[in-house]
């Protein structure tokens, strides 16, 4: 029985952005057999129909077979991790922890198995791009000095440490938490930089709210970049990404603010009126490149009148249901 890699893909709330993880893997070279992992929740899915899209050319990169597993709530990224790990070929060397929304460099699998092979526990990429596609700006993430950011981008864990992993709850830092396991069993750690830089991007991450604004001021590990889009995917994929700015996922916790363009600034034009993030309305305003567009508000007085019939209360009896989380896996073989 030949050994493979296991790709698991989680996939939640993302039918946007989902197909760049697909793109990614389908240009795969060298891979040799692997497996893919779907994890997702049926509302909103959309594996089905990317699976369906790209079948051909995930076959032709070394895909054999694909995997889902369907969950009907919402569950954290750990335990799908670890979920993963259990339904994960018995022959397989490890799994690539593939983002939903990061498209990985061509030879991500091809290094990540020759690393496997050798008896490495963890790989990781230390330099990788990111693009804020509320913004369309590119920064480099650089997690080479080691020392206070362990974790990089392009990540995989062998098969022996991942069945190992236990859920402790934890729903931020779940990288790290993996990353922990590693250095319990002094696993060897191969950490690199590949020749073309895979892409990650921001903005439809449920879990790292905070990254925009790095990336927007080069906050560590964030760091500006002379790279282009084009110099990562094809024209076509390029185009794609920075069509995605109105469709990214907007939360009532999430602060903006209305900004009038001074100056021609990646996407934004000057004269325009732009609703962004606090953050970044900010940093445009520092630069002089915007300025602060005052929402006037009018106050009207209004009357409501109300009348309600006071009624003796009767008492009602509540019932109350426990919710029981339940999943499905599924094989297809391709």
């Amino acid at each position: 029985m030949t050994d493979k890699l296991t790709v698991a893909l989680p996939i939640y709330q993302m039918q946007p952005i989902a197909w760049l993880a697909f793109e990614g893997l389908a240009n795969q070279v060298d891979a040799g057999d692997w497996e893919l992992i779907i994890l997702e929740e049926v509302e909103g899915s959309c594996g089905d129909e990317l699976l369906e899209l790209y079948k051909d050319r995930l076959m032709e990169a070394g895909c054999r077979q694909v995997k889902f597993v369907r969950y009907h709530e919402h569950v954290r990224l750990l335990q799908k991790w670890i979920k993963a790990a259990e339904v994960m070929s018995v022959n397989s060397l490890g799994m690539l922890l593939q983002a939903g929304d990061v498209y990985s460099q061509k030879d991500r699998l091809r290094i990540t198995r020759q690393c496997f092979e050798n008896g490495y526990g963890w790989v990781q990429e230390n330099k990788s791009i990111f693009i804020n596609l509320d913004t369309g700006k590119l920064a480099l993430l650089d997690v080479s000095g080691g020392e206070i950011f362990k974790t990089g981008g392009g990540m995989a864990i062998t098969a022996d440490i991942i069945r190992k992993v236990k859920d402790n709850g934890i729903v931020k830092g779940v990288d790290h938490y993996l990353f922990s396991y590693v250095e319990a069993e002094n696993a060897k750690i191969y950490s690199y930089i590949p020749d073309v830089l895979t892409l990650s991007t921001n903005g439809f991450n449920h879990l790292s709210k905070s990254r925009g604004a790095l990336i927007e001021f080069n906050k560590p590990p964030f760091y500006g970049t002379s790279l282009k889009l084009e110099d990562l995917v094809s024209n076509e994929v390029a185009e794609r990404l920075l069509d995605l700015r109105n469709e990214i996922p907007r939360t009532k916790n999430f602060k903006e603010m209305k900004v009038r363009m001074l100056t021609n600034r990646g996407i934004y034009r000057k004269g325009e009126i732009y609703k962004v993030e606090e953050a970044v309305g900010r940093l445009f305003i520092l630069e002089q490149s915007a300025e602060m567009v005052e929402e006037v508000k009018v106050k009207e007085e209004k009357q409501v009148y109300e009348t309600k019939e006071l009624k003796p209360q009767r008492k009602t009896k509540t019932v109350t249901a426990k919710k029981r989380r339940s999943l499905r896996v599924q094989y297809r073989q391709l």
